[in-house]
């Protein structure tokens, strides 16, 4: 009643909360994508790639922000990075042998 009184309808329309504060600063960001970016080395991180859930216990361990999986993906999605992985190819392969078959 408040403020119809003061600025009649105009003033009645809630105004856009902008959501909540960002969990990781800009230079966080760009710190999560070179580590996506330079492989999981397996001594130091005990992953050989990176998941979404090893990139989770990262973020909790480097700086005590705890996030679930949707949430690093949707991440890594605004750094426009993708999960796809090569497949793999098997050390022995013989390329004479495919082209044959």
């Amino acid at each position: 009643m408040l403020r119809y009184d003061a600025a009649g309808f105009v003033d009645l329309r809630s105004g856009c909360g902008g959501g909540a504060a960002q969990l990781l600063s800009a230079a966080q960001m760009e710190e999560l994508a070179s580590i996506v970016i330079e492989e999981a080395q397996p001594e130091l991180h005990r992953v050989v790639r990176w998941r979404l859930v090893d990139l989770c216990e990262e973020i909790s361990r480097r700086w005590s922000v705890r996030v679930c999986r949707q949430t690093v993906g949707k991440w890594l999605r605004q750094i426009h990075m993708t999960r796809l992985q090569p497949r793999p190819v098997h050390p022995k392969k013989y390329p004479e042998a495919e082209v044959a078959f």
